[in-house]
């Protein structure tokens, strides 16, 4: 007894109509609640609403209303040449797929136009019960022998070689013999996967037997008819081989073909891809297009979400990429300033200590200078009188205009004059001596003679009179000056 029948048969108010009976298992299998009865209390308590009652029950906010669902006919295989079966023809919405991961209800059609009827009356089913021991026993004993059989001589479709040469195979032999035709996918179906999956469409997975009758007929009168072509193209990536060959096999067990012609739609459902929907035996054109459309309507919204979602993801990761784009830029810049910074500090630094040490050096200098000075006053000889014979009279004017006035004898050497200068406060530290006129240098009188080891001259030798005047020239660079005044400064 199926789950339709055990519902219909429960409680003592069975009368409820094949579509409240739909609803109940639909119900059902989306809220998890065992007890069949209080799933159709529950329905008749929300008028049969499907969608009010799943939120009510799930504590779920209920979405903007939509329209009532259009009422179902039974779904009852029909007694003609054509039968046709649907499975499970109710498929949960999507957003309650995606809250509550309930794995999706697979849309599953069967066709065939040489499907085998029910037993009729009572002869028929008597006939139908006498021979299905009889079927059965030889259908095991089948396949043990094939199971034996093939452990022997193993089927060579099971050892997939080249499985993209199949599928290219199959595909060049499909189109040379039907002119009009939709576009396959040429590469294997792990590829066409990846490929569904990445530009997040239906997959629509076909599988072909040449030496089944119907699998011929559809591919010539529907499969490459010019609505379904043009419908596969749009909505789909169709990926096509055969059966008789490794890689169409290995598919078929894959996705569990009872028959040829088969096709299974599958798209991507929680981030895998799922097959979603069926279709096996002989469909015409227009019950093709019919049953695809069903399927892709179902499950349209899961795509949609799908490319949300990804959206959504790939524009976070484009802030996320500009945002730490900004941030290296930001850290660029503060580390630039900061080299900077340290580079100034290091100049001023450097500054500093070559101030420093042209001021050790100064003073070190002015030391020297200042002993000098106290060493040329102690050499200096008292001043002769004005009444000695020959007595030289010099007159010395400094740099900073100052004159100086002293007598010497003829018989001094040079360096007498030399440390008179020195020895006075107002002398620089270099200098050199000059006659009035003509204006020359007095050799040996310079301070950097004086310091070499030298015999100097004297006085009468040196050209000197009894009255002349001498000038003082201060060695002294402008550098000096300055570097004298950068100290000042600092010190301020």
């Amino acid at each position: 007894m199926s789950r339709t029948d055990d519902v219909a048969a429960d409680g003592p108010n069975s009368n409820i109509s094949v579509e409240q009976t739909e609803k109940i298992l639909h119900f059902q299998d989306i809220t998890q609640v065992d007890d069949l009865e209080r799933c159709r209390t529950i329905l008749q308590q929300h008028n049969w609403n499907i969608q009010s009652a799943v939120h009510s029950t799930l504590n779920v906010p209920d979405p903007e209303p939509l329209p009532p669902p259009q009422p179902q006919a039974p779904q009852l295989l029909p007694q003609n040449d054509n039968n046709h079966g649907v499975r499970n023809r109710f498929s949960p919405t999507h957003s309650i797929l995606r809250q509550h991961q309930v794995m999706p209800r697979q849309m599953i059609y069967f066709a065939g136009r040489h499907r085998q009827q029910p037993p009729q009356g009572i002869f028929g089913w008597g006939f139908f019960l006498l021979i299905s021991p009889i079927k059965y026993t030889f259908t095991q004993v089948f396949e043990v022998l094939r199971f034996v059989w093939r452990i022997f001589f193993p089927d060579p479709r099971e050892m997939v070689t080249n499985a993209e040469g199949d599928v290219t195979t199959f595909v060049r032999e499909f189109q040379d013999k039907f002119h009009t035709h939709p576009n396959f996918f040429e590469g294997t179906y792990a590829k066409a996967q990846a490929e569904a999956k990445k530009e997040l469409r239906f997959l629509l997975a076909f599988l072909h037997d040449p030496k089944v009758e119907d699998s011929e007929l559809f591919c010539r009168e529907s499969l490459c008819h010019s609505d379904v072509v043009e419908f596969i193209n749009r909505n789909m990536i169709l990926w096509g081989c055969s059966v008789q060959t490794p890689e169409g096999y290995r598919v078929s067990k894959i996705l569990r073909y009872p028959e040829c012609p088969s096709m299974a739609v599958v798209c991507l459902f929680q981030n895998k891809m799922t097959v979603v929907g069926r279709l096996h035996g002989y469909l015409s054109s227009q019950e093709l297009i019919n049953k695809l459309s069903e399927i892709v309507e179902a499950y349209e919204s899961v795509l949609v979400a799908a490319r949300s979602d990804r959206n959504a993801l790939m524009q976070n990761q484009l802030i996320r990429q500009e945002q730490d784009a900004a941030y290296k830029e930001s850290l660029q810049k503060d580390k630039e300033k900061m080299d900077k910074k340290l580079k100034e500090e290091e100049e001023i630094q450097k500054q500093k200590e070559k101030k420093a040490q042209l001021r050790r050096d100064k003073e070190f200098a002015e030391e020297i200078c200042r002993q000098r000075k106290e060493s040329c006053k102690q050499d200096l000889r008292e001043e002769p009188n004005q009444d000695q014979p020959d007595v030289v009279t010099l007159l010395i004017k400094m740099p900073d205009g100052s004159r100086l006035k002293r007598r010497f004898l003829p018989t001094d050497s040079v360096k007498a004059v030399h440390d008179y200068v020195y020895s006075h406060e107002s002398s620089p530290p270099r200098f050199k001596v000059f006659t009035n006129f003509p204006r020359r240098a007095i050799p040996g009188c310079s301070t950097e003679e004086i310091d070499d080891d030298v015999d100097l001259p004297l006085l009468k030798d040196a050209g000197f009179h009894r009255n002349d005047s001498l000038f003082i020239q201060s060695m002294i660079d402008d550098d000096d000056d300055d570097e004298d005044d950068s100290d000042e400064e600092d010190n301020r």
